[in-house]
């Protein structure tokens, strides 16, 4: 918001909406901005679209700061490029530093919070581009139970 004064009796405001970017979900689910903060509670299937992610019990509301907004925007952006890749992101979980991703088909990605998602984008797309193990890309995913990205340059996967 912002406030002038044209004139000893002419005061401006201008109000700039928040522009909501996912949804931050335990109990209740809450739209969050660009920067972290959440604003309102979700209401309605017209706030269906937005992304997911739960976080453990415990007081949201309003007001409520879930992650820094480079940490959010890298996330997000990860989220982005997983769907891109072919992967249909379901939700993300966050609990503490750890990230579940949950996919369409009921597979699971386990990794850690990060800045940059980068190498583990690539970790994924190597995967899924190995047609021995998924002959149909990402869409072979759905046979697994869980990809594991937490270990540095290991990926552990298992199937249903």
């Amino acid at each position: 918001s912002e406030f002038r004064m044209l004139s000893s009796s002419v005061l401006t405001v201008f109000v700039t909406e928040r522009l909501a970017v996912a949804r931050l979900c335990n109990t209740a689910c809450f739209l969050m901005d660009e920067t972290g903060l959440l604003f309102a509670e979700a209401e309605g299937t017209s706030t269906a679209q937005l992304l997911r992610i739960r976080v453990p019990g415990g007081d949201i509301a309003p007001g409520f700061q879930f992650l820094d907004g480079e940490r959010l925007i890298a996330l997000l952006g990860f989220a982005g490029t997983l769907r891109t890749i072919g992967f249909g992101v379901s939700e993300l979980s966050v609990n503490g530093e750890e990230l579940v991703v949950r996919l369409q088909s009921g597979a699971r990605i386990l990794l850690h919070l990060e800045k940059q998602y980068g190498t583990i984008e690539r970790h994924l797309q190597a995967l899924v581009a190995e047609k021995d193990l998924f002959a149909k890309g990402a869409g072979s995913i759905e046979t697994l139970e869980y990809i594991d990205l937490r270990y540095g340059n290991k990926i552990y996967f298992k199937p249903k």
